[in-house]
């Protein structure tokens, strides 16, 4: 059997909606969870089919809703945003758009049909249409030969799928093509209306959750593809976009270039390099060369260049490779190369920030806080901001490699306290990103404490005399939501006024014309949800009038707690505290506080898109208020303490001596 491997992954990850809670009754909304996804290339297919792009799904870590038509979506990196799409622009606008009637044909092809989006433009997303091994397969369940039958994408009834009273679907298989090599997702999605009950494996418990997350090791299945290779400046350390990275095949015996492309038809050659310096090719075995080339960089050569690199590069890259470096001999295990190019004005160059996949997710009153950047050891600052003009930040944490900062991959994992948001001001979270000079900075943990107190100095002196001046696209920030699990309160609308009836909707960025939940609040604005109706994910929510369908509240988070901040207080209510419909101590409780029918609402309006999408985009740098200080000060106080620093560990240094001289004297 001739084998496929993979060489040289190039990562590209992206934000998604993270994790959603399951939901047991709903009066209307979708449940979406990840399919099991198993990769092809080394035939563990059910199918028995060993194409490298081919995928295996399946139902055997989350369910769909019971007995329920089940719609398979493929999720494709773009950006800014991934794309979701069932492979028929029908089915797309129906999920995507359930209410069409006020839309314009333009309008409905733009926000709705997805295909559409995907086949056009530098996507170039095809399925059957591409021929050979490409489509959508389902197995035969009636045969006994596992038989697969390949589905015709143009016919909209064949893409979904019944799932049978367990919340299992059929076996299915995919391959589609892309122009270049972009990650893949796939997910199930069912409507719910009325009482339509989630199956018991799928999240019929109040407390389980079905995770909606790239990246996420609870919903990671097989993975599609493995990072292996990245192109950085010998000089500056930092990772290289841009860079057409070229692969050339050689004979085996007598290492004469052969056409790549005769045993590896789909390759991508060559390959442009992303904002973190990553690169791919899927190539059989055999022995390649890597050729990138980049206006301004030429590829470093060992023997000339190697003592020209900083000693930092060995905790940031590994398997180095040159243009004078051997061959890469392919034999079935991935191969791992990092490749170092020399920049021509011999300095190196420094590139912006990138902030490629970041997800945040609620756990137990927490928020989890992970992703992806593009340079190695960025420093993760955490600000509490508070809405006004201007604007007010404060630090709250600083985080690094060492406790779940961004590492020499970029990724990074922290945990935040959401109880330390004042909701009464409308507080949130400010991610703010800066990069360090790689070839300087300290890359691995010393836990001495002379190595604390050094630190802590070269960071006081540093804020004090502004040594460091960072240029642009060193910093990025990123505007992190609370996200809280119980809502209890009234509907406003823009102008602050309260919103009698209004309908009320909990909506995520991938599906802004179709609410995860939807409830309607009484004749006095007065509404609850409860955990099992909320996603653990960044939302955002919508009130609606009754009167006039046209006025619509678009609200963050923080903008519902602010304007409810009087009543939350008031009534001691939680909001970061798990709680359901049926064990909820409030559920017959009638709010002795009276609210104000008018208030100042908290911010001004914002459009729909704002409020769904994940705010993590790279904003400008935020104004913060700082009490002024004189500089000369701050410096005779930090000299003041250099000093006595030194005379203390001076005066331990004669105490130990002494001590040891008195011991080898007896």
């Amino acid at each position: 059997m001739k084998k496929y491997i993979i060489l040289l992954f190039g990562l590209f990850l992206f934000a998604f909606v993270p994790e959603i809670h399951a939901q047991p009754l709903q009066s209307s909304g979708f449940l979406a969870s990840c399919f099991d996804m198993q990769y092809c290339g080394e035939g563990a297919c059910p199918s028995g089919k060993t194409q490298v792009h081919r995928m295996a799904l399946s139902t055997t870590t989350h369910k769909a809703v019971a007995s329920a038509t089940t719609y398979v979506l493929e999720c494709i990196e773009a950006d800014p945003d991934p794309i979701c799409t069932t492979g028929n622009s029908e089915l797309d606008v129906e999920l995507f758009c359930p209410d069409t009637s006020k839309m314009t044909p333009q309008q409905v092809t733009d926000q709705c049909d997805h295909y559409d989006r995907v086949t056009k433009g530098d996507i170039g997303y095809q399925l059957s249409s591409r021929g050979g091994d490409y489509g959508i397969w389902h197995k035969d369940v009636a045969s006994t030969n596992n038989t697969y039958i390949r589905k015709n994408e143009a016919i909209r009834g064949e893409l979904t799928v019944q799932s049978d009273g367990q919340g299992n679907v059929k076996p299915i298989e995919v391959q589609s093509y892309t122009k270049d090599a972009r990650m893949r997702k796939f997910m199930m999605y069912n409507k719910i209306v009325g009482t339509d009950p989630v199956s018991a494996e799928g999240g019929g418990q109040s407390q389980a959750t079905l995770p909606f997350i790239y990246r996420s090791s609870d919903c990671e299945g097989g993975k599609a593809y493995d990072p292996a290779g990245r192109v950085f400046d010998m000089l500056s350390l930092e990772p290289i976009p841009n860079v057409q990275v070229s692969l050339n095949q050689h004979n085996t015996v007598t290492d004469a270039l052969v056409n790549i492309s005769i045993a590896n038809p789909h390759i991508v050659n060559p390959f442009k390099t992303s904002s973190i310096g990553y690169f791919t090719f899927y190539v059989v075995d055999g022995n390649y060369s890597l050729n990138p080339t980049h206006t301004e960089y030429t590829h470093a050569v060992q023997t000339q260049d190697e003592g020209s690199i900083p000693t930092n590069v060995h905790r940031i890259y590994s398997d180095l490779y040159f243009q004078d470096s051997p061959r890469i001999q392919q034999r079935g295990a991935i191969q791992h190369r990092d490749v170092v190019m020399k920049p021509n004005n011999g300095i190196g160059a420094r590139y912006p920030l990138d902030l490629l996949d970041e997800s945040r997710t609620e756990e137990n009153g927490k928020l989890i806080y992970k992703g992806l950047i593009s340079h190695p050891f960025v420093l993760l600052n955490v600000e509490i901001c508070t809405p006004g003009t201007p604007e007010t930040c404060a630090l709250y944490k600083e985080f690094d490699q060492k406790n779940g900062g961004p590492d020499k991959e970029g990724e990074f994992a922290i945990t935040l306290d959401q109880s330390v948001l004042k909701s009464l001001t409308g507080e949130y979270f400010n991610m703010k990103f800066v990069k360090q000079d790689l070839t300087t900075a300290t890359l691995t943990y010393d836990g001495s404490t002379v190595s604390h107190v050094v630190s802590w100095l070269k960071k006081l002196v540093g804020q004090v005399v502004g040594v460091v001046q960072a240029q642009e696209g060193d910093n990025l920030e990123s505007k992190v939501e609370p996200i809280p699990v119980y809502l209890e309160g009234y509907a406003y609308d823009n102008e602050g006024s309260i919103m009698p009836n209004a309908t009320v909707g909990i909506y995520m960025y991938l599906f802004q014309n179709t609410p995860i939940y939807q409830t309607t609040a009484d004749s006095k604005g007065f509404f609850r949800i409860t955990t099992e109706n909320i996603p653990s994910a960044e939302y955002s929510i919508r009130f609606t009038s009754v009167e006039n369908p046209e006025v619509i509240s678009y609200q963050s988070t923080s903008q519902f707690l602010a304007n409810n901040g009087e009543f939350i207080k008031s009534e001691k209510i939680n909001p970061y505290k798990q709680t359901n419909a049926n064990s909820n101590p409030r559920r017959n409780v009638t709010p002795s506080f009276v609210p104000e029918q008018k208030i100042s609402p908290l911010v001004t309006v914002v459009s729909p898109t704002q409020t769904a999408a994940p705010s993590g985009a790279p904003t400008e740098a935020v104004t913060t208020t700082t009490t002024s200080r004189n500089p000369m000060y701050l410096i005779g106080a930090v000299l003041l303490i250099l000093l006595g620093g030194a005379g203390v560990m001076l005066a331990i240094y004669v105490y130990k001596k002494k001590s040891q001289e008195t011991v080898e004297q007896e």
